[in-house]
């Protein structure tokens, strides 16, 4: 079944067809414009159309519908049931006039019309052909031909990421439409060549695969099943750290992580939603995992959620502080992104966890979470145990992002003598004017690293307790260090230019020298070219004055330079 299956998905279909050569698509024709042109040609902004305006063209246009009933009736009967459970809403912005400020809210996907601005999220189907409008980490399993750069096709689901969009063509204006009368009777000519041999299974198959395609009311909303994701990133550099060695070799995650995981969702009563998610990184350079004692080192997570109500999370996953801040990164290289001196917005996790994110409204979104446990200690749910608060409010709405977050950790009664709660405030915002993205941000950290990941320059006596990475001494024990980033993303020819600076400022005196800790400064240049939406090249110079790759903080104060290239494919 699973080989008849993939003979007809229509997404392999589609890309033996010619419709995006076809100028008379909406898609086609808006792919290649610049998005204040597209948004000028459908006479709509970033704000959402005026209800008035959407009725009227709902009713010039059509609803959103593709019409293929008799199609699929002839493939199975039973599908019509299937149909009446797609009745699910999309995410769009209105207002009720021009001068109205913009609200999101749930329409039948037949409503869309032409200039309308969704959201979508992990799990959405694309309920119509859409141009984007911006995107964070944003991945499709279906997308527009390599041809339509910005565009996606309705009917791809989303498997990673947030992203707003304008609605450019639906129904038969769409590319699903104007092709889906010959994918269906592709799939029917499949179907028969095994019908003699499996025909119940391939009855089953076809029906269901052919009632995916009537999107008439596909759902926007989280689509329920099972996932699997991922992103494989390795690269070759060259590395040099003053008083060592040069170093060269493969690089893992140049510019992202490399990991996979497992996503489901579950459509529950009365609105609600559970979700899980079990990530793994691992090291694509041999193949091993990232961590050898944890399968899913970056998340292992169960929830359950409502768009009125928020979102509850139970397992390892992030903190709030960690969510928020790293949504102002602008380049993540490795080793010296913006966690590599804001470390509470660097890649950790915290087990026995409980998370909390409110609904957004008006562009606002309040988090807090809270870990029984966050040195993984052997005395679980005890006093001894560091215990990990992270909170957090953000606001997102089209270019401009926002946030503020606060992050504390208490290490507990078997924590080193003088040690005391490590805190850390961040604050920064990012906007893209389309032509420069800028961010900028500031943070300042006390009492060691809350998400005990800053090397190991610790005593032993940290080790024992398990709170090994919180930083040296010196910095456990009252010291505080204030930092600061400035981020920058250029489109340049046909990729984007990427620059970064932080710079951080400890207030210690070195015990083993009786020097005062100098200022930390990690600055990077690189470029990156995204060969298609899944798969993209890089290259970055990146250096580090008083620097450690390994512990941050150090009183060998040593200069970092690194030089490399590589490739990033997600899945």
């Amino acid at each position: 079944m699973k080989k008849i299956t993939q003979q007809l998905h229509y997404g392999d279909i589609a890309k033996t067809s010619t419709f995006h050569n076809d100028p008379s698509l909406p898609i086609v024709h808006y792919a290649w414009h610049s998005l204040n042109a597209v948004l000028h040609e459908l006479r709509t902004d970033l704000k959402g159309l005026v209800q008035a305006d959407a009725l009227q063209r709902l009713t010039r246009n059509g609803p959103n519908k593709i019409a293929l009933d008799k199609l699929i009736r002839r493939v199975d009967k039973r599908t019509d049931r299937q149909l009446s459970l797609q009745q699910q809403p999309a995410a769009v912005r209105r207002r009720a006039t021009l001068s109205a400020s913009p609200i999101e809210r749930e329409i039948a996907i037949r409503s869309l019309v032409p200039g309308d601005i969704i959201t979508l999220k992990p799990g959405d189907l694309i309920p119509a052909d859409i141009r984007l409008i911006d995107s964070e980490n944003f991945l499709v399993d279906q997308s527009a031909p390599d041809s339509l750069p910005n565009a996606c096709l309705m009917g791809a689901q989303v498997i990673h990421g947030t992203a707003t969009a304008v609605v450019v063509g639906t129904g038969p204006a769409t590319c699903l439409g104007s092709e889906a009368e010959d994918a269906i009777a592709a799939m029917l000519a499949v179907s028969a060549t095994y019908f003699s041999l499996l025909r119940p299974a391939c009855r089953a198959a076809t029906a269901i695969i052919c009632s995916g395609l009537l999107l008439s009311a596909a759902p926007a909303h989280a689509q329920e099943g099972v996932s699997l994701y991922g992103t494989v990133d390795t690269g070759i550099g060259w590395t040099r750290v003053s008083g060592g060695d040069h170093l060269t070799g493969a690089l893992s995650g140049g510019q992202a992580d490399s990991l996979w995981g497992l996503r489901g969702s579950e459509g529950l009563a009365n609105g609600f939603t559970a979700s899980f998610a079990l990530e793994s990184g691992f090291d694509p350079s041999t193949g091993s995992l990232e961590d050898e004692d944890r399968l899913f080192n970056y998340a292992a997570w169960i929830g359950i959620g409502h768009d009125e109500l928020g979102e509850f999370r139970l397992g390892r996953q992030h903190a709030i502080g960690q969510r928020f801040g790293d949504e102002l990164e602008i380049a993540s290289w490795a080793d010296f992104g913006l966690g590599a001196l804001f470390k509470a917005s660097d890649n950790y996790q915290l087990s026995n966890t409980i998370s909390y994110l409110s609904p957004e409204l008006s562009g606002f979104q309040a988090g807090l979470s809270y870990s029984f446990n966050a040195n993984d200690g052997e005395h679980f749910q005890t006093s001894r145990n560091a215990r990990a608060l992270s909170a957090g409010l953000r606001y997102d709405d089209g270019p401009l992002y926002a946030t503020l977050t606060y992050d504390r950790m208490q290490p507990g009664h078997d924590g080193v003598h003088g040690s005391r709660s490590a805190q850390a405030w961040q604050l920064g915002a990012s906007y893209d004017f389309e032509v420069i993205k800028l961010a900028a941000g500031w943070s300042r950290q006390s009492n060691g690293f809350v998400g005990l990941n800053g090397g190991d320059t610790t005593t032993d006596d940290l080790s024992e307790v398990g709170l090994s990475g919180a930083g040296p001494m010196e910095f456990v024990q009252g010291g505080r260090v204030d930092a600061w980033f400035l981020g920058a993303s250029l489109p340049l020819g046909p990729g984007r230019a990427l620059a970064q600076w932080s710079i951080a400022n400890p207030d210690w005196t070195w015990r083993s020298t009786g020097e005062r800790a100098k200022k930390v400064q990690t600055y990077s240049l690189g470029y990156v070219y995204d060969l298609s939406p899944r798969t993209s090249v890089y290259a970055f110079a990146a250096g580090g004055r008083n620097f450690s790759l390994d512990d941050t903080f150090t009183a060998r104060n040593p200069t970092v330079s690194r030089i490399a290239a590589g490739l990033t494919h997600h899945f």
